[in-house]
């Protein structure tokens, strides 16, 4: 029996969501019973779309989450850590990875 894993990656640097999909596929590659369901977005504006599809909240199980993203258009979030705030009030036990990039300056 297959294990499907919804994953939702969110990232503005879209070669930072393909290296997680790639890792995922070479997970899939040594693990065949599982399979990813993989989404990627690269703005709180797009992942605030998918908030409110009940329907892909409620099947979602991992998140890959940037911390340093930027705000969205209406400012309701304005970073990474709000997002991960309101995915958690909408559904308690998802799974969330937080990454993040630190630059000093």
């Amino acid at each position: 029996m297959d294990k499907s894993v919804s994953v939702l990656i969110i990232d503005d640097h879209p070669i930072i969501a393909n290296a997680y999909e790639s890792a995922l596929e070479s997970f899939v590659n040594q693990n065949a019973s599982y399979n990813f369901k993989i989404t990627s977005v690269y703005s709180l504006d797009e992942a605030q779309l998918l908030l409110d599809n009940s329907n892909f909240i409620e099947d979602l199980d991992l998140v890959f989450l940037d911390m340093r993203l930027p705000a969205s258009t209406d400012g309701k979030l304005v970073s990474g850590e709000d997002f991960g705030k309101v995915l958690r009030l909408r559904k308690p036990n998802i799974r969330i990875i937080v990454s993040t990039t630190f630059k000093r300056v």
